[in-house]
């Protein structure tokens, strides 16, 4: 049982090996911050990797860091294999594209919505989760990975 949108890759390759995996989102809909994502190589090769379509999936560019006058600090040089590979290697685009991208690349039945995390108790051989209004589900493991607001942090917090 792996928990927020953060630890979707390391879910989807789990479930590619044969593991058991399910994603609880406690909203009763998938829901992207209508901003946009800059994408370097490295989290699009995982993209690509455990399986999401990443042809298109943003405008690539070429990048270089400025201080406040607009002096040039730093010129992002690419080597010619990388650009290849990555359409630019640095990709912008709206948070959406690559979250529509990644929901049609699980497996059925993977995501449960509507699945808010009250409560959980480590049983040393398995963690038991409680969700609002929901029947309890036992866990062998469980990934946190739910943000600045984590549901998870905060019951650990709270453990002598």
């Amino acid at each position: 049982m792996v928990r927020g949108r953060a630890a979707w890759p390391r879910r989807w390759q789990r479930s590619r090996e044969g593991f058991d995996v399910q994603l609880h989102e406690r909203h009763p809909e998938v829901r992207a911050a209508e901003n946009i994502l800059n994408l370097w190589p490295p989290p699009q090769k995982v993209l690509k990797l455990i399986g999401v379509d990443t042809d298109d999936l943003g405008a690539p560019c070429h990048v270089t860091f400025r201080n406040a006058q607009g002096k040039r600090r730093v010129d992002v040089c690419l080597t010619p294999e990388v650009e290849r590979e990555y359409g630019g290697g640095f990709i912008g685009l709206l948070r959406w594209s690559p979250y529509e991208r990644m929901l049609a690349a699980l497996r059925p039945g993977v995501m449960r919505l509507d699945h808010d995390l009250i409560g959980l108790e480590d049983r040393d051989d398995d963690v038991l989760l409680r969700f609002d209004g929901r029947e309890p589900i036992v866990a062998d493991a469980v990934v946190g990975a739910d943000g600045i607001n984590s549901t998870v942090r905060r019951i650990f917090r709270r453990r002598p």
